[in-house]
């Protein structure tokens, strides 16, 4: 089987049970998976751990993404491993400062019964504001011509324009073009949409 093919197949075969493609999918998106981590991490010995928790999210939205909403994987994917990456960090800072008033005052009494009981989830307003943005992209995704998408796609999956010139049978100027007329289709859209608020 080919899996040197695009990641719709990839992604494709992964869900179908593919070991190959879910682990070429996996390391695909590694880089942008280890940068996530350690750009986020509250400290360094963090992570590995959120490479971890980013690494389970990815293979979470790879089951559980459907094409049919209009974006790409890649997108999808993306925002799955900062949400994840994202809770965790809350959660080791709530945990930390809990340790840190602890030692503080061994009695424990510092932080309220609703503080212990808070969910580092995100919230319902947080959902809702991923769910707009989701759809908003999903609009402006459909303007753009299918070089476009194809190019924005390859290069959010962290790949260099000659990557993508080569994957593409473009060559690397072609790539970066096409890139910035999307870029720019895409922020003129987003401003348009945030004048209309």
């Amino acid at each position: 089987m080919n899996h040197d093919g695009n990641m719709d197949f990839l992604v494709r075969a992964a869900q179908r049970g593919d070991a190959l493609a879910k682990e070429l999918v996996v390391q695909r998106f590694r880089p942008l998976v280890e940068a996530t981590a350690k750009r986020l991490a509250p400290e360094a010995g963090d992570v590995d751990d959120l490479i971890q928790e980013a690494t389970l999210a990815l293979l979470r939205a790879l089951r559980e993404f459907r094409p049919a909403g209009g974006a790409p994987f890649a997108w999808y994917a993306k925002r799955q491993v900062y949400w994840a990456v994202q809770a965790v960090v809350r959660r080791l800072k709530k945990e930390r400062a809990r340790c840190e008033l602890r030692l503080d005052n061994p009695s424990g009494e510092t932080l309220t019964q609703a503080e212990l009981l808070e969910d580092p989830s995100p919230g319902p307003e947080e959902i809702a504001v991923a769910e707009d943005m989701r759809c908003l992209f999903q609009s402006v995704w459909a303007t753009l011509t299918e070089r476009q998408r194809q190019v924005l796609a390859l290069r959010s999956q962290g790949l260099t324009f000659s990557e993508i010139a080569k994957e593409l049978g473009i060559s690397p100027s072609t790539a970066k073009g096409v890139a910035a007329r999307g870029r720019e289709q895409i922020k003129k859209y987003f401003q348009a949409w945030s004048k209309r608020g």
